[in-house]
């Protein structure tokens, strides 16, 4: 065995990169005495190869497989992940609808808002977890106090932003540098993605999986990667960055912002008795629209003469006025998602109730 050893090593090249690292292991040369050929390639320090990239990318498409694209938007993600993602308000909207934001909510907060209604004498189930509770609960804040509705969709909108960039970061800074530097156990001495080093005696290791004696350090650690390394590396992050949310800055954000909402809102009723009377007034229209119809249902109020359909949808009721907004649209069956014609206008709430009863007294269309 030694003597095939020696024989090898007698084989291969004197200024092969393979001989400069084994005169290095034996002391016969300094780190500042060697040189290797890559570009990259720094130099030795202390029991380590340097490497130096002229740009960031240059290490990702050379040790991570990724094309250009890829790679850029890996150094976006990594280097401004508060500018990388854009959630769309809309979303926001939707989750608000959906009994998401409720979720949300403080378990305080979920009791504050149930004082809130108590206050104008309505009754709200907070305790109940199914689906179709926290789309009902969203629904009456969003009927009689819209404004904290649309500030509590404001904040889950910013906490969900900020938690996400969060998110990003952590994950870019954290799990997916270290997983970048697994395959040739690198380490950072400078720039994350620029100034690497990786120890000498991972190199030899590499050399025995994927060299030859006169093979270059580039050409081994190129067929290392391809035949070996990249299996181990995470892949575009792009793909998954929802899910690197921060959960913890959601909830410190989100619960501290909607408190103090909230109790404002309670405040603000509890110090100004006129305030109170008018949302007590306005809560019993609200009931009644409940009752007979509910919000943004569309009801059949029957069929008008000339054999079509008159649709009535309730949108809202104004808080000033206590007038109803109002959808009608004629169909030529009441179960088509087609209109032939549409209005929008306001009625009261005692219209509403003529309506339902006998809604061929109004010329809607005419």
């Amino acid at each position: 065995m030694r003597r095939l050893g020696k024989i090898l090593v007698e084989q291969a090249n004197e200024d092969s990169d393979f001989m400069k690292l084994l005169a290095l292991s034996k002391g016969r040369l300094s780190d500042n005495e060697v040189e290797f050929d890559a570009d990259y390639i720094y130099g030795v320090k202390d029991g380590y190869l340097l490497f130096w990239f002229d740009e960031e990318e240059d290490f990702l498409e050379k040790f991570g497989d990724f094309e250009e694209y890829d790679a850029k938007d890996i150094l976006w993600m990594y280097y401004d992940p508060h500018n990388y993602e854009f959630t769309d308000y809309y979303s926001a909207e939707e989750d608000w609808k959906e009994g998401y934001v409720w979720y949300s909510l403080s378990p305080e907060s979920k009791k504050e808002i149930k004082k809130l209604f108590n206050l104008i004498d309505m009754d709200v189930d907070v305790e109940s977890g199914s689906d179709e509770a926290a789309r009902e609960i969203s629904s009456q804040i969003s009927n009689v106090f819209p404004a904290l509705a649309e500030t509590l969709t404001d904040r889950y909108y910013y906490a969900k932003e900020g938690a996400i960039s969060n998110g990003i970061e952590n994950y870019m800074r954290g799990e997916f540098i270290q997983d970048m530097y697994t395959p040739l156990k690198l380490e950072s001495w400078g720039d994350s993605f620029k100034k690497l080093k990786m120890p000498l005696s991972q190199l030899m290791l590499i050399y025995s999986f994927s060299g030859s004696l006169n093979d270059s350090i580039d050409d081994v650690l190129e067929r290392y990667m391809s035949t070996r390394g990249y299996k181990m590396l995470p892949g575009n992050p792009r793909e998954d960055y929802y899910s690197y949310e921060d959960g913890e800055y959601f909830n410190n954000e989100f619960h501290k912002e909607s408190s103090w909402d909230i109790e404002k809102t309670i405040s603000d009723l509890e110090d100004d008795e006129e305030k109170l009377e008018n949302y007590k007034k306005y809560a019993e229209i609200i009931k009644f629209v409940n009752k007979v119809i509910g919000f943004n249902k569309e009801k059949n109020l029957g069929k008008n003469p000339d054999g079509t359909y008159t649709m009535l949808k309730v949108m809202n009721v104004e808080p000033d006025t206590g007038k109803l907004n109002v959808e009608f649209r004629k169909k030529e069956n009441p179960n088509t998602w087609s209109s032939m014609d549409f209005k929008k206008g306001k009625i009261k709430q005692s219209t509403l109730g003529n309506l339902i009863n006998n809604h061929q007294l109004f010329d809607i269309f005419d």
